[in-house]
């Protein structure tokens, strides 16, 4: 899909086309013009005509989700789709903080906002106050997860997360529960597809993580990350030149960071072959 935006005026203007990757044939072409306030009726009218145009249907979950608002506050999903979009940490957080003072009854700021502080939790801060840190970042996490599903108990991008701070506490059993609640609240949310394939990775299932990864990237095939995530899980399961796909389209979408992946995988694969030879020299 590709199209354009424009904002001016309190009034938003959307050319969206449906295009076939394969065929090059435009499956489905609409513009929009309307108030900026009515942009979720925009949102489910091009999510309708999308599923359409591809002969696809929506669960009746996903078919609720398209008509709930997620907010009646305009500046609140601004600022929160302006923190998804940002690459600056300082800018992430003000934004998040400014959804949720726009719209306190808002969930998707909070569950934004938690999985910043999940990522803290990895970063270890000085010898001085690293516990104090850490637990402080926890606290924060844990709330605003309950607070969002407090909210919408039917969130899966929540469940999630909550599946990652079981995770970073090796509470496994928790966290394969709350990663089964996620998918089955959205099943085709990319996020919650890419949290969970972390999860089986790190548990050994390898195979079943690069699946959820795949899917992910059908959903999302834009998405830099989400294709270093495959390529990461791949190199894992010694799929190497798979791997290579994936970190190439990574850089090739923008991901600068991926060329370090790149670089570990060669040291990877280096090792793999020593290893190879290794075995062949014992038979």
């Amino acid at each position: 899909m590709e199209g354009s935006v424009q904002y001016a005026n309190g009034r938003i203007h959307i050319n969206m086309q449906l295009i076939d990757a394969v065929t090059d044939d435009h499956l489905c072409s609409r513009t929009y013009d309307r108030d900026s306030t009515d942009i979720f009726s925009i949102q489910l009218d091009i999510a309708t005509n999308v599923a359409n145009a591809l002969r696809t249907e929506c669960s009746l979950i996903e078919q609720q989700d398209l008509k709930r608002a997620p907010t009646d506050s305009p500046e609140a999903y601004r600022l929160y789709l302006a923190a998804r979009q940002s690459q600056l940490g300082d800018n992430i957080r003000l934004d998040l903080h400014q959804a949720v003072e726009a719209d306190p009854g808002f969930a998707l700021p909070y569950v934004e906002r938690a999985s910043i502080y999940i990522q803290r939790l990895r970063t270890p801060g000085t010898a001085k106050n690293a516990l104090a840190q850490r637990t402080k970042q926890e606290e924060l996490t844990w709330k605003d997860i309950n607070s969002a599903l407090g909210i919408d108990p039917t969130l899966g991008r929540a469940y999630a997360w909550l599946g990652m701070i079981h995770r970073y506490n090796r509470r496994g059993v928790d966290a394969s529960h709350a990663f089964e609640r996620a998918l089955e609240f959205s099943p085709n949310d990319p996020d919650v597809l890419v949290n969970y394939g972390y999860f089986l990775a790190n548990i050994g299932q390898r195979e079943q993580a690069i699946g959820l990864a795949e899917r992910a990237v059908e959903l999302d095939p834009s998405n830099a990350e989400t294709h270093a995530t495959l390529g990461h899980f791949n190199a894992a399961a010694g799929h190497f030149d798979r791997a290579d796909d994936d970190f190439r389209k990574a850089a090739e979408l923008g991901a600068v960071w991926v060329h370090m992946l790149a670089a570990n995988l060669e040291l990877v694969r280096g090792k793999h072959r020593i290893r190879g030879c290794e075995t062949v020299a014992a038979f």
